[in-house]
């Protein structure tokens, strides 16, 4: 029992060993740090301005087919949806890296600003569905009209949340760069 008492630690494995040694995304320097892309996000506002753009000019863009107004408009959304999502990764992956730099704070407002846009695109979608499924009961405007009106509500809105984004990293941007030369 003494001898047991005594004995040396059992070894351990290296990923043990590694687990205090390994503080680089903890407390990064700054050299290390990478600065988060809002390239991005502007083109993404670019995409939303030229999609309202789509949604208000279409009756004058289609005047020759009118038939394929409310297809184009649905189709449109659509591919907005993808392009949303597609974004929305590289949205979670520059949260994740101000995460992974000792910016927790920080990355917990953005996590919430990222899922926005997506969101909106769907239930935008999802509205445009309803729209077309539910065509002989909507007799107060007609159906280009109402899928324009969602077009551009689903645009101004995911616009709002981008520049709200855009904002809070160009504010962090300006806290790294002072905190930088303290």
């Amino acid at each position: 029992m003494a001898t047991e008492r005594y004995a040396s630690p059992t070894a351990t494995s290296p990923e043990e060993n590694a687990l205090f040694l390994d503080i680089l995304h903890e407390a990064p320097l700054f050299a290390h740090r990478k600065a988060a892309r809002v390239v991005g996000s502007v083109f993404y506002c670019i995409l939303l301005a030229s999609y309202a753009t789509l949604a208000i000019g279409a009756q004058w863009i289609f005047r020759p087919v009118q038939d394929l107004i409310s297809p184009v408009l649905c189709s449109c959304d659509v591919l907005l949806l993808l392009l949303t999502g597609i974004f929305q990764q590289y949205l979670v992956y520059q949260v994740q890296k101000i995460r992974l730099q000792g910016y927790y704070s920080f990355s917990q407002k953005l996590k919430f600003i990222v899922r926005i846009p997506f969101a909106i695109t769907a239930y935008g979608t999802a509205a445009m569905l309803l729209v077309i499924v539910w065509k002989p009961y909507t007799g107060f405007l007609s159906i280009s009209a109402i899928l324009r009106i969602i077009m551009v509500v689903e645009a101004v809105c995911a616009g709002c949340f981008m520049s709200l984004y855009i904002e809070y990293s160009r504010v962090f941007y300006l806290f790294l760069a002072t905190s930088i030369f303290e």
